[in-house]
């Protein structure tokens, strides 16, 4: 369990609400986490701005209730960005994880020098235009969807490499929750490599926010996220 808590954030790539305008608001998210049904602990997030253009996304996953008593791990992550013209442009990412077996790495975004900069990685490739990191990921995303735009094509940093993400429609659907009806636009990525299938259901009243996350791998197991509080309403 404590190596499943320790790459959750790796493996499910979450994010925040995103508004295809001039500035992003402030914003204070929770999402639930479980895995084939038993529920883990939260991973609230919010985001602020911090200067011209630029924002700060921070992330903290955490095990809750009777998962506690087996995982006192807490991972950090922040991201610095810029949102110009309605596109993201990271600027550089940061995972952290305490406990027994500590672990951090970040991936820096050089915009001078137009490199891609990995603590673990001994490759600088250049910068490319869909570039994100593992919680910019989510905002390009949302404001493809807001665009239209249904395939959907990143190149993401994550602990271990840089790889290329291309997540394709599969359809709609519609959840009620306390906050009424949120209709969802369902975007599926499948990892050849791994042979898993992350599924994201992608809510418009939200702008595409993800209302739900799903990793299901080939054994069959489930890591699921799903929305229980946006900027203090619960779902």
């Amino acid at each position: 369990m404590n190596s499943l808590f320790r790459t959750l954030l790796l493996s499910l790539l979450v994010g925040l609400p995103l508004a295809a305008n001039a500035e992003l608001p402030a914003l204070d998210i929770e999402y639930s986490v479980s895995k084939d049904g038993f529920n883990l602990g939260s991973n609230q997030r919010t985001l602020r701005k911090t200067g011209d253009n630029e924002y700060t996304a921070r992330a903290v996953t955490k095990a809750e209730g009777f998962a506690a008593l087996f995982v006192s791990d807490t991972v950090k992550e922040t991201s610095r960005f810029r949102f110009v013209d309605g596109h993201i442009q990271p600027l550089h990412y940061r995972y952290h994880k305490n406990g027994k077996k500590p672990e951090t790495f970040e991936v820096d975004y050089d915009r001078q020098a137009q490199l891609l900069r990995h603590s673990l990685l001994d490759e600088t490739p250049p910068l490319q235009k869909n570039d994100q990191d593992l919680m910019t990921f989510q905002f390009a995303m949302m404001l493809d969807l807001q665009q239209s735009i249904r395939k959907l094509e990143y190149r993401i940093a994550d602990k271990k490499r840089i790889e290329d993400y291309t997540l394709i429609p599969r359809g709609e659907k519609t959840f009620d929750t306390a906050m009424g009806k949120l209709h969802t636009v369902v975007m599926e990525y499948y990892d050849q490599k791994r042979n898993r299938t992350y599924t994201f259901w992608c809510a418009r009243e939200l702008d595409y926010l993800p209302y739900q996350t799903r990793r299901l791998d080939s054994d069959g197991d489930t890591i699921e996220l799903k929305l229980r509080r946006y900027n203090g309403k619960s779902l």
